[in-house]
């Protein structure tokens, strides 16, 4: 009798461990994950130190100054169901810029790749009209080589971008356009909107016809080994760009709830297992004792 009474309870709890574990993985199967990261901007490249741009290593700290003052230091890391990496970042000052165009270099180190991108937000802030840009990753710790046209300056700029210091959750304003938004029931994302088209990076910007030639891709020497970032002594400006984003806060993030259900699969089956050894050990004792008896 006690025999079989085990074999029924075993049973039973292999068949709600089945349904629990199944019930658990399909509750993140189809849902991505958002992150906040902070964008590391560089006028020279974060790994081999090399300054591509025309301004050369004299016009350092004004390079530097006009990609922080252009591109905000908050971003947001998008990783689909499927695992693909799309990195979302702000690009200012976007009356006076244009024709961007952007290439990605895995792990810092190689070719640099020519990438599309998407346009998933307009808005502005005190320096004008602001452009939210969302580009294909790669791999987490890839190098964004960007380009830009700068009417005042009447030239290209080539700077470098690349995340970093990321937090699980996002609560920021940017759009979350490839991960499912439903992902986490915490994140303070505003609704879509409808995201321009993809560009090649060889193609102009709508607004700038009368863009300078497209820079060269070609591969980039790179060292093996990433070197800190150092921070610039002072913001220079350009061509009566203001290049200072003191005023701008970044956004916040937040720790995601956890789902419950993979909490349950582990620990409903083992309390229940233990609870059905403790009866059958007591029945066991009983009959033991009535036998003495």
């Amino acid at each position: 009798m006690i025999k079989r009474l085990f074999k029924k309870l075993i049973g039973g709890l292999v068949i709600l461990l089945v349904c629990l574990a199944a019930i658990g993985g399909k509750a993140y199967a189809d849902k991505g994950e958002l992150y906040s990261c902070v964008i590391r901007r560089d006028y020279r490249h974060p790994v081999s130190g090399q300054i591509e741009d025309s301004g050369g290593e004299h016009a350092f700290e004004i390079g530097q100054g006009m990609v922080e003052g252009t591109v905000y230091s908050n971003g947001m890391l998008e990783v689909t169901s499927a695992g693909d990496l799309y990195l979302t970042f702000r690009m200012s000052l976007a009356d006076f810029s244009g024709n961007y165009q952007f290439w990605v270099q895995p792990g810092g180190t190689g070719a640099f790749q020519a990438a599309a991108y998407n346009v998933t937000k307009v808005g502005t802030d005190t320096n004008g009209t602001t452009k939210d840009i969302a580009i294909a990753l790669p791999d987490v710790n890839t190098v964004v080589r960007g380009s830009m046209y700068v009417e005042p300056m009447g030239r290209e700029v080539v700077f470098y971008l690349s995340p970093s210091d990321l937090q699980e959750g996002y609560s920021g304003d940017m759009v979350a356009s490839f991960a499912a938004r439903e992902a986490k029931a915490d994140h303070a994302v505003t609704a879509p909107a409808k995201a321009d088209e993809k560009k090649a990076p060889s193609k102009p910007d709508s607004k700038d016809d009368k863009s300078a030639p497209n820079p060269s891709t070609r591969p980039i020497g790179q060292s093996s080994t990433l070197k800190k970032q150092s921070s610039p002594s002072k913001k220079g400006q350009a061509a009566g760009l203001t290049t200072s984003l003191d005023k701008s806060k970044p956004e916040s993030s937040q720790k995601p709830v956890n789902n419950p259900l993979s909490v349950l699969v582990y620990y409903i089956p083992t309390a229940l297992l233990l609870s059905g050894a403790l009866v059958l050990f007591i029945k066991k004792k009983r009959k033991n004792n009535e036998e003495s008896h």
